[in-house]
């Protein structure tokens, strides 16, 4: 991860009505295989962007008559390593990052 991923995804409503989301809050939940040395505490190993709406615009879902049939999409998040010549980032190697999606209403 020499540069910052995108993230993105969809959004499944299982309401009847459309929702709006302001934000998708990214959050980091595990690495595996587990390393004490590789943490999940925000800005120590790892630096991560919400995905966030252009001003005055939401992330929108409209309401589905069934179960998963309300979609939309998301993009903006991105995850990156922290960048420093003095901070050493091989614990963090070949680890798997599982990630929270959590969504910020207006």
């Amino acid at each position: 991860m020499d540069q910052p991923v995108d993230l993105s995804g969809a959004i499944v409503n299982d309401n009847t009505f459309k929702i709006s989301i302001a934000r998708i809050k990214v959050t980091i939940t595990g690495i595996r295989p587990a390393s004490p040395a590789c943490s999940i505490t925000p800005g120590v190993n790892f630096f991560l962007t919400d995905a966030v709406a252009n001003p005055g615009q939401y992330f929108t879902a409209d309401g589905s008559s069934g179960p998963g049939a309300g979609i939309g999409d998301w993009q903006g998040g991105k995850i990156e390593f922290r960048s420093s010549p003095n901070f050493d980032q091989t614990p963090c190697l070949n680890k798997t990052i599982s990630l929270r999606y959590t969504a910020i209403a207006p």
